[in-house]
């Protein structure tokens, strides 16, 4: 039972962390803002309409950091912004964007100290299709596993299914004893 409950545990922690859809319609000469806050990782962005649709799509991040001057105990620090535009000029129906946020950071740069972070704050879709036709969208944005996780998810899934197969073999066991 112990061995059970632990695979399907390892199964639970080794699966993205983050998946969200949003389905909905919308002008065909619009815009639409989807805020998806994420951190380090990569994701992946699938979208599909209704009909073809010319639009460009803007994932827009920011960066973190703070600074230490050892030599004079001054700290600072500051808060860029980052879009990242993939544009599809071409009347698209379907197709999906990956894109990798970097992990956190710390150096030292002739003896000033910088540590930092990226977070993901939104997508923008620009649509400019006829504004008199209505489209129907679906978006699904969803964390792509890194190495570690996909060895993690295939551990569990042989450690759920060696537990099933001994707690098979142990129930036949009892049945020909019975």
């Amino acid at each position: 039972m112990v061995r059970t409950l632990f695979a399907l545990l390892s199964l639970l922690f080794a699966t993205p962390a983050l998946a969200t859809s949003y389905v909905g319609t919308i002008a065909g000469a619009d815009y639409l803002y989807i805020p998806i806050p994420f951190g380090p990782g990569t994701y992946q962005l699938s979208f599909a309409f209704s009909e073809p649709v010319p639009f460009d799509v803007t994932i827009h991040t920011e960066e973190h950091y703070t600074t230490y001057d050892p030599y004079t105990g001054d700290y600072g620090g500051n808060d860029e912004y980052y879009g990242y535009t993939y544009f599809y000029g071409s009347q698209t129906r379907s197709g999906s964007v990956q894109w990798t946020i970097a992990p956190a950071y710390s150096y030292d740069f002739g003896g000033m100290i910088f540590h930092g972070f990226f977070n993901g704050t939104y997508a923008d879709f620009n649509f400019t299709g006829d504004p008199d036709r209505t489209i129907t969208y679906y978006l699904g944005i969803t964390a792509v596993p890194e190495p570690g996780q996909w060895a993690l998810l295939i551990a569990g899934f042989g450690l759920a299914g060696t537990a099933l197969r001994r707690r098979g073999r142990a129930g036949l066991g009892a049945m020909a004893a019975g």
